[in-house]
């Protein structure tokens, strides 16, 4: 195989690990913000997100909504860099 397409995709490969860890520091961080916010429940976050007939329940069941959607995310974002490694690894043996 062509030896630049190879490091190209080993470049994908090392950059999409990097994206991996990037998101797995930032779910810790929401979740931890999540915790924080379903402790002390300020009034005001219910204003900011729009008040009228919010309550705590309904953020709850968004907020992990949302943080389910974004683990399901970092999955596909975490295969297709598995996927990228194993193929870089493959071309590399093929030459």
């Amino acid at each position: 195989m062509d030896d630049v397409f190879t490091k190209r995709v080993r470049t994908a490969a090392v950059a999409g690990w990097w994206t991996v860890l990037i998101l797995w520091v930032l779910m810790l961080i929401s979740w931890a913000f999540f915790e924080v916010i379903m402790a002390v429940r300020p009034g005001w976050l219910l204003v900011w997100l729009g008040g009228g007939d919010l309550d705590w329940l309904t953020v709850q069941k968004w907020w992990l909504t949302l943080f389910g959607v974004f683990k399901l995310c970092a999955l596909m974002v975490l295969t297709t860099a598995v996927w990228l490694s194993l193929w870089g690894c493959r071309l590399k043996r093929c030459e």
